[in-house]
């Protein structure tokens, strides 16, 4: 596969100063669509200093409305993240409907109360306790009273049944709510 060619060659490109040929693959790799080394592009741009030269390539390719742009807007999205454009970055990953870029984004920002608001009510039953520490963060309190609640009520329940089928939620949801109340006792 390219993206494995890519990943073994450009490192060794790049100690020999092999730029050029390091910046083709991940061209190559974006016109087919592929993205995923996009992150690695952006560093190798960031290092060689060609960021702005890479946004106004990309820039012209995302105005296509079809995958190539697509694959562009991804592209851009970690060029204006290393050169530490968050608004054009943010706004990229907005539009990206694969929500970890962005959710790394709000993270780094510390943007809690949209990290909170992103999170699905399927995440805020199996990670509580991730939940409620945005929650705390954000400084919402009254969403904090509502997961200690969530967590509080499984919690009585896995005293009582440690060998049930949900075992392992439990004692999540019980260890989550620990951590908890001793950060809460100071």
């Amino acid at each position: 596969r390219l993206v494995d060619f890519a990943r073994n060659a450009v490192p060794d490109w790049v100690r020999d100063d092999r730029l050029d040929e390091a910046e083709a693959t991940f061209e190559l790799l974006f016109s087919a669509g592929n993205t995923d080394l996009a992150g690695d592009y952006a560093a190798l741009m960031e290092f060689a200093k060609r960021v702005d030269g890479g946004i106004a390539r990309f820039e012209k390719r995302a105005e296509a409305k079809d995958e190539t742009g697509l694959a562009a807007e991804r592209v851009l999205l970690h060029l204006h993240r290393v050169k530490g454009d968050k608004a054009n970055a943010l706004r990229l990953a907005r539009m990206d409907p694969r929500t970890e870029t962005l959710e790394g984004l709000l993270s780094e920002q510390g943007d809690w109360k949209e990290l909170l608001r992103m999170q699905s009510k399927e995440t805020r039953t199996d990670f509580a306790g991730y939940c409620l520490h945005l929650a705390r963060l954000a400084g919402d309190r009254d969403e904090e009273a509502a997961i200690l609640k969530e967590l509080r009520d499984p919690a009585k329940k896995a005293a009582d049944d440690l060998n049930g089928p949900f075992r392992v939620l439990s004692l999540y949801r019980a260890v989550a709510l620990l951590l908890y109340l001793h950060t809460e006792e100071g």
